[in-house]
């Protein structure tokens, strides 16, 4: 769920019992382990709009600031003791008039916060490039006639300091735009922030040669520094849980937390100060609500005004590539590949060999990778895979099923080969964007492994599937996300399939232990029990998927029918088949329909239940049967020949021809067609419809 943190701190501060006896107080300095008791004071700035309308605008500092004020107010600071200045209310004038009144005010053990969040740049006019901090009505040049000088403001916070005042400034000042210190003055704004200070506390946003980013997915649009600000203070940063969050534990939590958001960009926080300085106390509902507006996933990042500062000076070449990124990522064109190549890809050769048709990735690739590009770089790669991400851990079966809706069966087999081969190939491309690594933080690598591992033990020739390679990789994934039930149950099947029935069944239980509702589990461990001739477990484990799974019943009758298949049980698999008809969901697609009847035919024949194989089969559409190769048909003629029906078999077998049924071999191998195989009529149908393959 997404929720604004200024919203939820909000809501905090109208929860009954909490009091400013309880929170306020919030970092004070420790004198002789004592904590002294004094006022705290803050003037919290946010600009996100300027006055001056060729000063870029800002998306979310206005927003931060607010997020700010709302965490002091809910952490028990009194209002009065707050000045927050948002827009056009942060004038130049205004600005100092408060920072001369906290001058006053402030006594020895009180507290004084100055945050600013907007632009910051550098007077391009001066030999000392001397740095500002811009409020609202500042000037788009000559800085000095109306902005902040950082070094005069310096000034006066070593002077409140000196009064035994604790200072905490805290700045996000390194927003991208085209100002009139260009990309260097962005920088050396930075340089001159991180310059040593006297004894005050310093937080701020990036390093020089950073910008500090912001997106929709940190507290439903903020900051990702200030959003993190926030969660630290509040308690995310109490790495020892002793109720306090101390500058060492919340550097080492912005310093994580911060790079690892912005990434594959780069943002690195600078804290400065004495590391056991005590910043705040755990603040139990603002922490609760944070939590429960957390998000994990990964989604694009804004950087308004980007373009203008990094790709100034760049080649015609990059500009003309990166305005086709915009324009594919803007038209939904992420990854393109031909139709040939995702067609033949299952294994494949080398990744880096696929060809990449004009797409965001391939213009991408266009731009050199050198000191100039990285920011550039950067910032595509984290919105591409973003996006690309969204694509790959979309359900599937809402693009499976369009497909599917389709008229012609080849059309749509294509179709549907192709997306599941494009799906791998763009996860491929998502882990070279953002690296194994980041995707196990981001819980989607799991995902991924469950994804490739399910597709390559789906390939017909065995001797493809590498089974000690992708049990490894499943490995790997299950130590990434240990409590994904389905990782287990893939193990296991796949140990089933190497005939290791006592090695599938420990996965299959720990499938169970996590994810009861999976009810496949209960099918799949039954199966293995069975080839192990241990049939009580066998009817325990399929019993057992029916009843948990109540709310599914016609899917746990499937797996049970495909058990008492596997034990031979007939009259119970009779009845069970007789009855399935009930549990069918009557809103199925015709499609997934007619495999369900194709498939519990085909087990009613292996079983020589004759009378259900015709009737299941005879559920089947001849529209769907098409999908299905005609299975249909071929279905009856085994039943009748089985039923030593000559006359009836040859006539859904010609049937079952004449409506494209290809597969040559299956027909020979199968041997209920041996009661007609030495038929003038059958061996007349091989000869019309495979002349090079049938020989007498």
């Amino acid at each position: 769920m997404k929720c604004i943190v200024g919203f939820l701190i909000a809501c905090v501060i109208g929860l009954q019992g909490l009091s400013a006896q309880t929170t306020r107080g919030l970092g004070m300095p420790v004198v002789e382990g004592k904590q002294q008791q004094g006022k705290t004071y803050a003037l919290i700035v946010g600009i996100s709009k300027y006055q001056n309308t060729s000063i870029p605008p800002l998306q979310y500092p206005d927003k931060d600031a607010m997020a700010f004020y709302q965490y002091l107010k809910a952490s028990g600071v009194d209002t009065s003791d707050i000045i927050l200045l948002l827009n056009e209310k942060a004038r130049n004038a205004e600005f100092w008039a408060d920072v001369n009144y906290f001058t006053e005010v402030a006594k020895p053990a009180d507290k004084l916060y100055i945050y600013f969040s907007g632009h910051g740049d550098v007077e391009s006019k001066t030999i000392t490039r001397d740095a500002y901090l811009l409020p609202y009505d500042a000037p788009k040049v000559t800085y000095a006639s109306g902005a902040i000088s950082i070094y005069l403001l310096k000034g006066y916070l070593e002077t409140i300091s000196a009064n035994n005042v604790q200072v905490i400034f805290i700045s996000d000042a390194c927003h991208a735009g085209n100002l009139a210190g260009g990309r260097a003055g962005m920088e050396a704004t930075a340089a001159v922030l991180k310059d040593q200070w006297r004894d005050e506390i310093k937080i701020l946003s990036c390093q020089p040669g950073e910008l500090s980013i912001e997106g929709k997915q940190w507290g439903g649009g903020r900051g990702l520094f200030s959003y993190e600000l926030i969660n630290g203070l509040a308690g995310k940063a109490d790495k020892n849980n002793d109720g306090k969050v101390t500058l060492r534990e919340l550097n080492l939590y912005l310093t994580d937390k911060v790079p690892d958001g912005a990434s594959p960009m780069a943002q690195n926080p600078v804290l400065e100060g004495k590391p056991e300085t005590i910043m705040s106390i755990d603040n139990e509902p603002v922490l609760s609500a944070i939590n429960n507006g957390a998000s994990s996933s990964l989604s694009m990042v804004d950087v308004k005004g980007f373009e203008t500062t990094w790709l100034k000076g760049s080649s015609a070449g990059i500009k003309n590539s990166y305005a086709s990124f915009t324009t594919c990522m803007d038209t939904g064109n992420y990854a393109s590949y031909p139709d040939a190549q995702l067609s033949g890809y299952v294994f494949g050769g080398p990744t880096d060999s696929i060809k990449i048709l004009p797409s965001a990735l391939y213009y991408l690739r266009q731009i050199p990778v050198n000191d100039s590009t990285l920011f550039l770089l950067a910032y595509m790669r984290r919105n591409l895979a973003a996006a690309l991400m969204a694509e790959v851990t979309d359900t599937s079966a809402t693009a499976i099923g369009k497909i599917l809706q389709g008229k012609n069966p080849e059309v749509m087999m294509r179709q549907l080969t192709n997306y599941l081969n494009a799906v791998q190939l763009n996860a491929v491309a998502l882990e070279q964007l953002l690296g194994r690594g980041k995707l196990k933080k981001l819980g989607i690598y799991s995902n991924l492994v469950f994804t490739q591992v399910t597709d390559a033990s789906m390939v017909e020739d065995s001797a493809e599937f590498n089974m000690p390679y992708n049990l490894a990789l499943l490995d790997t994934a299950i130590m990434a996300d240990p409590n994904n039930a389905r990782l287990y149950f893939l193990q296991g099947t796949l140990l089933q399939k190497a005939a290791l029935n006592k090695e599938a069944i420990v996965r299959f239980e720990k499938a169970i232990d996590i994810s009861p509702s999976l009810t496949a589990s209960y099918t799949m461990i039954g199966i293995s029990f069975k080839r192990l001739n241990q049939m009580d477990s066998v009817l325990y484990y399929g019993h057992k998927g029916m009843q948990v799974a109540s709310d599914n019943p016609f899917a746990t009758r499937i797996g049970f029918i495909m058990l008492l298949s596997e034990m031979g049980e007939r009259d119970s698999l009779n009845f069970y088949l007789q009855t399935i008809d009930n549990y069918f969901p009557s809103t199925a697609p015709p499609q997934m329909a007619g495999n369900m009847y194709v498939m519990l035919a085909t087990v009613a024949l292996k079983s020589h239940l004759t009378n259900q194989v015709i009737r299941l089969a005879n559920k089947i559409n001849d529209d769907d049967a098409n999908i299905f190769f005609t299975s249909k048909y071929l279905l009856l003629a085994s039943a009748y020949a089985l039923d030593k029906d000559k006359e009836t078999a040859l006539k859904y077998l010609k049937t079952a021809l004449q409506k494209g049924y290809k597969f040559y071999e299956r027909i020979q191998t199968n041997p209920n067609f041996d009661f007609i195989r030495n038929d003038p009529e059958y061996k007349a149908l091989m000869k019309e419809y495979f002349p090079t393959e049938y020989k007498e």
